[in-house]
C-alpha cells in the first residue's frame, strides 16, 4: 500500500471521504480475488451465501 498525500489526507479531513486511486498494489488485489473464489468454492462450516433472491448482486460471508 502506498502512504497518503497531504491533499488526500486533507480532503478526508473536510469530506469525510477520499477517493484513493492505487492505494492497494495490483499484485495483493489479485491475490485478494483469489482467496475470495477460494472460499466462495469451497466455504467453512459457517460460511454460504447471504443474498436475498430479489438481489442482483452477491453476499457471502465465512467466519
Amino acid at each position: 500500500m502506498r502512504a497518503l498525500n497531504d491533499a488526500e489526507v486533507a480532503t478526508f479531513r473536510s469530506d469525510g471521504v477520499v477517493l484513493l486511486r492505487e492505494a492497494v498494489d495490483k499484485a495483493l488485489v489479485t491475490e485478494i480475488l483469489e482467496s475470495v473464489d477460494q472460499l466462495i468454492e469451497s466455504p467453512g462450516r459457517f460460511g454460504g451465501s447471504m443474498t436475498p433472491h430479489t438481489a442482483s448482486g452477491m453476499f457471502f460471508q465465512d467466519r
